[in-house]
């Protein structure tokens, strides 16, 4: 798997159409399995992505990639 971590900036994607929001934080990861690639990402304030990062880690150590 491969992870990436944004701490803190100012996050202008996504599908609401909204303006830039500051104070934003991005955790993604890729997992690769027999099957395919699996993406994950997970956008918001910097404090609640610091309080979830435990749990994100978590949901990606329980991927058990079984073969096709």
């Amino acid at each position: 798997q491969h992870v990436v971590q944004i701490t803190k900036g100012t996050y202008s994607g996504g599908m609401s159409g909204g303006g830039p929001v500051k104070d934003s934080g991005l955790l993604g990861a890729v997992v690769e399995a027999p099957t395919g690639m699996y993406f994950f990402k997970l956008t918001g304030p910097a404090k609640t992505l610091e309080a979830q990062a435990g749990a994100f880690e978590q949901l990606l150590a329980s991927m058990k990639p079984k073969s096709p």
